[in-house]
């Protein structure tokens, strides 16, 4: 299961989250749990309550059929697969909080709520004047599947709601732009032509307005461009040198990065860290083995008067 990883700064909103939908599961859980434990007579007695106050209800509504009708085994039936209901719904809230992709570990709330519905069957089994019933098993797991799906569809609103979220992102570039339309941006390549004449201008990295973005990546491509001259007396000089690291991230995203030459270098391989970067720009890369600072005087002393405005 893909979490939320402890070396990224987790959102305030999140911690609250897990703190207030896991708190809330317990309590559903343990009520269900307190109701199973109850004798007969006093089960018997919250029913009867409960039975009273809908047909109160139903006859102010202008239903006094339907009030007359509703008996003791549908309000237990009802209080069992709103109990389930209400719990599928907590847990997969709790999911979306304890994972980036809560739909691809569905089965995990599934089986929980199963799980509680033989475990609610069992405490009956030794409650006085209680049985256990395979109907309600289903009936109960019925209700899991009600709130997990109830759950899904407020996620996906508030998803399509959000501008910033990655889901309405990508929904949108595959209604709009073709799937299977090959990346548009391509590795850099010899260019005979610039080696040459120099014509074609190097890019500079481009900080953005944006702050820096701190991102989990692993580097799996490094890219360079670079002018070599040799004059008669066999003396070489590079000029308007380019390096280009290409990452990837967790979420399966490609970042093309601007470095100098020294980070182009240390920066390895294979090593999943923190990057921080902003634009295009590397600022500082974390790995378990070390760490690379990207020199921020780098471009501006390397590159010739003209290209720097």
């Amino acid at each position: 299961m893909e979490r939320y990883n402890d070396t990224e700064r987790t959102s305030l909103w999140v911690i609250a989250g897990r703190v207030v939908f896991t708190a809330a599961l317990i309590a559903c859980i343990w009520f269900i749990f307190s109701n199973s434990m109850a004798v007969a007579a006093v089960s018997s007695g919250s029913s009867g309550r409960v039975l009273a106050w809908m047909r109160i209800i139903l006859r102010r509504l202008g239903q006094p059929g339907l009030a007359e009708h509703l008996t003791m085994h549908i309000v237990r039936k009802l209080a069992h697969f709103c109990e389930y209901t209400l719990e599928g719904f907590l847990l997969m809230l709790c999911m979306r909080v304890y994972s980036r992709h809560p739909l691809r570990h569905i089965t995990v709330p599934m089986l929980g709520g199963v799980l509680t519905a033989l475990t609610d069957e069992t405490i009956q089994l030794f409650s006085e004047g209680r049985s256990s019933q395979v109907a309600d098993v289903w009936l109960d797991s019925a209700g899991v599947l009600a709130g997990i799906l109830v759950a899904i569809v407020l996620l996906l609103v508030v998803m399509l709601g959000s501008r910033q979220s990655p889901f309405r992102q990508k929904l949108s570039k595959l209604l709009v732009q073709n799937p299977n339309a090959a990346d548009r941006r391509q590795p850099l390549e010899f260019n005979r032509e610039y080696y040459i004449t120099g014509e074609r201008p190097m890019r500079k990295p481009n900080r953005g307005k944006n702050p820096p973005r701190t991102v989990i990546a692993v580097l799996v491509q490094k890219v360079d461009e670079r002018r070599r001259t040799m004059d008669p007396s066999g003396t070489m000089k590079l000029y308007n040198e380019y390096y280009e690291l290409i990452f990837k991230t967790r979420k399966g995203d490609v970042l093309h990065i601007v470095t100098s030459k020294k980070a182009y270098i240390e920066t390895p391989f294979h090593q999943q860290g923190q990057l921080t970067f902003q634009g295009d720009r590397l600022i500082r890369f974390q790995y378990p083995g070390g760490e690379v600072n990207e020199d921020q005087d780098a471009f501006t002393s390397a590159m010739p008067a003209a290209r720097r405005a």
